[in-house]
């Protein structure tokens, strides 16, 4: 993968945090890049842009999704892709209502993970989708 130092002819401007312009991380040999996309005019599809939608099955979700699960943010499952993932110690799923059944049927809170910003937030950051 190359690197390019960031000047004004290539600098990214709109980046994920002030000083990453992406995160890389590696599943089954493959290397994956998360940015953001560049164009300040970009709008995000038209499938995550209605705000009203029936519930069920598009309830607002809670900020906690269970008691013990930890709640990230996108930062934090950049990381989490980067590390646990990069690894092998760790599996990103989208599975909203699994968590309780994973609870029910006694896989511990601890070492569940929930994103509670979902497609739709991740899609409004401009974030890399594959």
């Amino acid at each position: 993968m190359r690197r390019f130092l960031a000047t004004s002819a290539n600098a990214q401007d709109v980046r994920i945090t002030t000083f990453k312009d992406d995160s890389t991380f590696s599943l089954n040999g493959q290397s994956f890049t998360v940015t953001r996309h560049q164009n300040v005019n970009a709008t995000i599809p038209i499938e995550f842009s209605f705000t009203s939608r029936a519930c069920p099955p598009n309830c607002i979700q809670p900020m906690i999704a269970a008691t013990g699960v930890a709640t990230y943010g996108e930062l934090e499952v950049l990381g989490f892709l980067e590390t646990k993932v990069s690894d092998g110690a760790g599996l990103l799923l989208d599975v909203r209502t699994a968590i309780n059944h994973l609870l029910s049927a006694g896989y511990p809170a601890n070492k569940l993970s929930y994103y509670r910003g979902g497609m739709q937030a991740w899609r409004h950051l401009g974030l890399t989708v594959q």
